[in-house]
């Protein structure tokens, strides 16, 4: 149907100006990872040409490890619902108990 590469093409440029605008970051880095594994997967198979992918790769794992605290939650193996300060727990289940 025609849609694949303009949503690549799209999600690309909507990361690109995320990381220009040094807004959203990991979560552009995160959106491009798969893209960037496409283009080294691409080179390695295909094209055989280290110039472009490695310096996609180098650059992407330097602003990686340089945001890396904001990855660590998502890291973690046993991660923990945080529960607002007040105590109130706003969640679905809630809902149920007010007599719908």
């Amino acid at each position: 149907t025609g849609y694949m590469f303009p949503l690549i093409k799209g999600t690309e440029v909507v990361a690109g100006l995320l990381l220009l605008g040094n807004r959203f970051v990991p979560l552009a880095l995160t959106i491009l990872a798969p893209v960037t594994i496409n283009i080294l997967a691409y080179h390695v198979v295909l094209d055989p040409s280290p110039g472009l992918p490695l310096s996609i790769i180098a650059s992407q794992l330097f602003l990686a490890y340089a945001y890396r605290e904001s990855f660590r939650g998502v890291l973690q193996a046993q991660a923990a619902p945080v529960v607002p300060a007040d105590g109130n727990r706003h969640r679905l289940g809630n809902l149920s108990s007010q007599g719908a």
